[in-house]
């Protein structure tokens, strides 16, 4: 508990969004963990 004391999700997130280039990118893999992944969206 105390790794994700010292690491808040709401700081990672922030950080992610200062990477907007890269913001879809990860969206992708997330939506690809959660469901089929859709290699159409992957240009």
């Amino acid at each position: 508990m105390s790794f994700y004391n010292k690491i808040p999700m709401k700081n990672i997130i922030e950080s992610l969004d200062l990477a907007s280039s890269d913001g879809q990118k990860i969206t992708e893999i997330i939506n690809s963990i959660n469901k089929k992944p859709s290699f159409s969206t992957m240009k």
